[in-house]
């Protein structure tokens, strides 16, 4: 992780960084916005990579950001700046007319995050993330989701207890949203699993465009936690839990990986 001395400038209504970074050696001739992970005063961040032009880059400090980081009016105060070395990356897409494309941009740079900060995910943020998985296709418009907000610690915890090991990362979590399908709206298993999973990635999405970090935790139907979840949420007989996804403000960075695997793609026939 390379560490630097830097200033946030408020320009208009906005507070900005300016990266110390060299064009040739750090970007490596990037063709299209790229991200940077990092710590700011050990407040973890991942925000767009802005060029101003002649090899000067900046990046706009959100307000979460800002509130985390506490009185930033004083412009003369120093932050500490740490950089993660693997983070700063183009999206590597075939065709180079979609780089640019934040809906892409999102879905490239979403990773699971497992670790998070002590700060609190807003009510507002946390109806946009909702909205995302009402948005959702399902099959035959059923719309046969609930999901199930838990913020309270003591239960998040005792969700954790009941489950495996991934699942014990939930007394970690600022926020859980237990994503459930109503079976008498949708009484075709597979087909409601493939609309609970629909939302479910819906709101990961919305998650990353929020700058929050969000993990997806798998169930089945006759899992004995599922039972345990079905208890522990009081949730009515006909009402099935299927996926919880653990979110908060990351604290955790790391880079996307290249996933696309050339000999996993078929055309026409296998």
């Amino acid at each position: 992780m390379k560490q630097y001395n830097v200033q946030i400038v408020k320009e208009g209504r906005y507070c900005v960084v300016y990266l110390p970074l060299n064009s040739k050696e750090d970007l490596f001739k990037l063709h299209s916005t790229p991200y940077v992970c990092g710590l700011i005063n050990c407040v973890p961040f991942r925000n767009k990579l802005l060029s101003k032009g002649n090899g000067v880059y900046f990046m706009m400090v959100d307000k979460k950001t800002q509130k985390a980081l506490g009185n930033i009016d004083n412009s003369d105060m120093n932050y500490t700046l740490q950089i993660e070395e693997d983070s700063i990356s183009s999206p590597k897409i075939e065709n180079e007319n979609t780089l640019d494309n934040e809906v892409l941009q999102n879905i490239r740079t979403r990773i699971s995050v497992r670790r998070y900060t002590n700060q609190d995910v807003s009510d507002e943020e946390i109806k946009t993330i909702l909205n995302a998985g009402f948005e959702a296709p399902s099959a035959h418009n059923t719309r046969p989701w609930h999901f199930v907000v838990v913020k309270d610690k003591n239960t998040l915890d005792l969700l954790a207890s009941k489950g495996s090991t991934h699942k014990k990362l939930l007394s970690n979590a600022n926020v859980a949203i237990v994503v459930c399908g109503d079976v008498a709206l949708q009484g075709t298993k597979e087909l409601l699993i493939n609309d609970i999973s629909a939302a479910t990635e819906n709101m990961l999405l919305a998650i990353n465009s929020l700058n929050l970090g969000g993990v997806w935790l798998g169930m089945t139907f006759n899992q004995e936690y599922t039972k345990e979840v079905i208890q522990i949420l009081n949730l009515p007989m006909k009402v099935i839990p299927l996926a919880i996804i653990a979110l908060g403000h990351p604290n955790e960075s790391r880079a996307p990986k290249e996933r696309f695997d050339t000999n996993k793609v078929h055309y026409e026939k296998w």
